[in-house]
């Protein structure tokens, strides 16, 4: 008879015992590198950027009717056929909130796509908060109208008349006539957080033009 050991194979017993040490090994190893794959880097913010319009199916920003020259936005009203809103800045803010909707704002990317736990973690953390005025001037600053948490980001904005509504009230040049003298302003937008490491602004003069 044949010994199984002087034929150079292990007996089953041996064999299974160490067929399942292998399998452990294999299966340890397996569940270490899902383990590692399954927990995200932690959320961070990207520096951000002025947008005046986000589209979240495409995650760009768009600038329609405004372009950036050296840290300035100009804005391009075109012809402004409100009689009304050549008056005095009430009406002219009042028109370009409704007649001819003038938004500012700032976007700021997040370092991955963020889940839905995270946003609904930082929804109550985050503000989007303003500063807005003049040269040597006076300043107001507040929160903004609007604060979307998006998969790739944050987008802060406003109306643009409703900042320099605030801003010629405290003036009180609210019911003066609008002159395109009166720009530049400077609005600083803030990504404001609990967390440091989240927190970003963006700083732009605004120039305002129309006909």
């Amino acid at each position: 008879m044949i010994s199984v050991l002087s034929s150079g194979f292990l007996p089953f017993r041996e064999m299974s015992k160490t067929g399942t040490l292998f399998l452990c090994a294999g299966l340890a190893m397996l569940a270490a590198i899902s383990g590692a794959g399954c927990t995200p880097e932690p959320l961070q913010s990207r520096p951000g950027y002025y947008c005046a319009d986000y589209d979240a199916e495409s995650g760009n920003c768009t600038n329609a009717g405004q372009r950036l020259e050296n840290g300035t936005v100009v804005i391009e009203l075109g012809a402004i056929h409100s009689e009304k809103a050549h008056k005095s800045w009430h009406e002219f803010n009042y028109y370009i909130y409704f007649e001819k909707p003038v938004t500012v704002g700032l976007f700021v990317p997040w370092n991955r796509s963020a889940t839905l736990d995270d946003r609904m973690e930082l929804r109550s953390d985050l503000k989007c908060e303003f500063q807005l005025g003049k040269k040597d001037g006076v300043e107001v600053s507040g929160e903004l109208e609007g604060k979307r948490l998006e998969e790739k980001g944050v987008w802060c904005f406003d109306y643009l008349g409703t900042l320099m509504a605030h801003l010629q009230k405290k003036e009180g040049t609210i019911e003066a006539s609008p002159s395109e003298d009166y720009f530049p302003v400077q609005l600083t937008l803030i990504l404001e957080s609990s967390k440091k490491h989240l927190r970003r602004e963006d700083t732009r003069n605004i120039l305002v033009h129309w006909k």
